[in-house]
């Protein structure tokens, strides 16, 4: 018998509309995840925050075993040359510790008039575009979506091995995914077996596409999660991770809604006024906090359709059983959101610690399972 692979937890989301510090405090961050247990840091791509990129190599550079990653970049954003040339040269300088992160975009505004066709096809293409680099190869390209003539790097890696995540929802990236990613990413911010199978299915149709099985990847699953010694200072902030989430799901923030490849989980169990109040009062885009009012109607019963939240200890305990239940999963990515109180990194901060009960708990758990597995 084979022995189980090592899960691999992963901290992620900034920056973002929460993060009010300086970017070096992400640095500090980084820092603190390794300390406590992560295997990984995802840095988002937000136009006009701190440079993912910029802060990857940052956060490389202030850290010795910790995996950075794109948390994701898109075809649209960056030219997909220029994103193989930028994490080339991350990973000269931090060899085998850099992830390249790919989405098709959807959630991004187009500032300069950009738009975002065909994104199944762009991700792909990039995606052949970069291994093409990474290997040194000169990459003349005219795809669907993305062209490109005669980029090559200038340098030569020593380790061109560079892991690539391509994140989805919808099932035709899913098959994508499963059909030529490295590490698939569930993005999908619902915690159900259920909706996890319907993924699962999808990603395993376009491995026999490849001519792959489940077991020559990654599998990523997203889990939100804010933890804090005081269980109400997790729960309140909480219900605002569940609010994007319920928006997502439903196919119903700016975005989605306009997503023909999006259908929402039968298993979604969020009453339609909560829905439409949230889809009408709240821009999950350009507002940080989520008004007590609409709060209020996200019950804990539908809060932890989404969320992981409240006491160290307790989400130890929850986010052990949703391993249990998805013996496939690789990793556990978590989208982390800080508790009430303190500053911004504070809040952060708190919840990376009381993660790192967690990330010791469910390798015990796993531990316990596989010995018992093995008499």
């Amino acid at each position: 018998m084979e022995p189980a692979r090592r899960l691999k937890f992963t901290f992620s989301n900034l920056p973002g509309l929460a993060w009010r510090e300086p970017v070096g405090r992400i640095v500090d961050l980084a820092r603190l995840c390794e300390e406590v247990g992560f295997d990984r840091f995802g840095v988002s791509d937000w136009r006009f925050m701190s440079d993912c990129l910029v802060t990857m190599t940052a956060c490389l550079q202030r850290t010795h075993t910790l995996g950075i990653q794109s948390q994701v970049t898109d075809p649209y954003v960056r030219h997909p040359a220029l994103t193989a040339a930028a994490h080339a040269t991350m990973q000269d300088l931090a060899p085998g510790r850099v992830i390249l992160g790919l989405g098709g975009g959807r959630e991004q505004a187009a500032f300069w008039g950009q738009t975002h066709p065909y994104p199944i096809d762009a991700v792909r293409e990039a995606v052949a575009i970069c291994r093409a680099m990474f290997a040194g190869e000169a990459v003349s390209f005219e795809g669907k979506a993305i062209r490109v003539y005669g980029a090559r790097l200038n340098f030569r890696l020593a380790d061109a091995d560079i892991p690539i995540l391509i994140a989805a929802r919808g099932r035709g990236m899913l098959c994508l995914a499963g059909e030529i990613a490295d590490v698939v990413h569930f993005a999908s911010w619902f915690i159900n077996v259920a909706h996890y199978r319907d993924n699962l299915a999808a990603v395993q149709e376009g491995a026999v596409r490849g001519g792959r099985t489940v077991n020559d990847f990654e599998i990523d699953v997203s889990i939100p999660v804010c933890i804090a010694a005081d269980r109400e200072r997790a729960r309140r902030p909480a219900r605002r991770l569940a609010a994007q989430a319920i928006l997502w799901m439903a196919g119903a923030e700016k975005y989605s809604s306009g997503r023909r490849d999006w259908r929402t989980p039968v298993e979604f169990n969020v009453p339609p006024l909560v829905v439409d109040a949230l889809r009408t009062r709240w821009d999950m885009w350009s507002q940080p906090e989520l008004p007590d009012e609409l709060a209020a109607m996200i019950t804990d019963d539908i809060c932890d359709q989404f969320v992981v939240a409240g006491e160290p200890r307790e989400c130890a305990e929850r986010m052990a059983r949703i391993v249990r239940e998805r013996p496939e999963a690789t990793g556990i990515r978590i989208q982390a959101h800080p508790p009430r109180g303190g500053t911004s990194y504070d809040g952060y901060a708190e919840t990376v610690r009381g993660m790192g009960e967690v990330i010791e708990h469910v390798h015990a758990q796993s531990s316990a399972v596989a010995a018992g597995a093995a008499r």
